[in-house]
């Protein structure tokens, strides 16, 4: 099966990057060239959320997003440097963080996740670490990027809490390389984080 056609119009997309599915069968894709979230219904109904701007409830470049057991729906609003939780009618419910290096804060945030518990996680990409928040969106903990000019651009956590993270890795400018010590070509690596944080 398959949806949408390159575009503007419903259910069709340009450049989505994140999907997600909740438990009445939803499919959460964003839709991030058009700055929005895009919701199919199982009987082929789309939804339009969003579009682009900086007011709560519009996306600019939205690139990663979860469900949680409720039906509430995450995403990374990544140029606008925030997560924004909004529930499966589209009512907004809240929006956490800003740019910035402090925690709580971002820089181009790529991914979200949960835990059983209803805490999130974020790749939380050009700032080079992932951070953990409440449920509430308090700042919990942080992890930073393993490789070198590396950043976090994916992540998921399993049913055990274990928490599993995409990094890729950038030339570093000053050296040159094939790639092997992570300094040369772009390469990534999927790591399992043990859940010991920076702080």
């Amino acid at each position: 099966m398959q949806w949408g056609t390159r575009g503007s119009a419903a259910g069709a997309f340009q450049e989505p990057h994140g999907v997600a599915v909740d438990g009445q069968g939803n499919i959460y894709v964003s839709d991030t060239g058009n700055d929005r979230i895009q919701k199919l219904a199982p009987d082929g109904t789309v939804a339009v959320w969003g579009g682009s701007g900086s007011a709560p409830g519009e996306f600019r470049q939205p690139y990663g997003v979860a469900v949680d057991r409720d039906g509430n729906v995450y995403v990374a609003d990544q140029w606008n440097n925030r997560i924004q939780k909004l529930d499966s009618n589209r009512r907004l419910l809240a929006v956490w963080g800003s740019f910035g290096r402090e925690p709580g804060e971002f820089n181009y945030p790529r991914a979200v996740g949960l835990d059983t518990r209803g805490n999130v996680f974020v790749a939380d990409s050009f700032n080079r670490r992932v951070q953990k928040l409440s449920a509430d969106g308090a700042p919990l903990a942080q992890w930073s990027a393993r490789l070198p000019a590396g950043h976090s651009d994916g992540l998921t956590v399993d049913r055990s809490g274990a928490l599993f993270v995409v990094e890729v890795g950038g030339q570093d400018p000053s050296q040159a390389g094939d790639g092997s010590d992570g300094t040369g070509v772009m390469r990534a690596v999927v790591q399992r984080l043990e859940l010991q944080p920076n702080r």
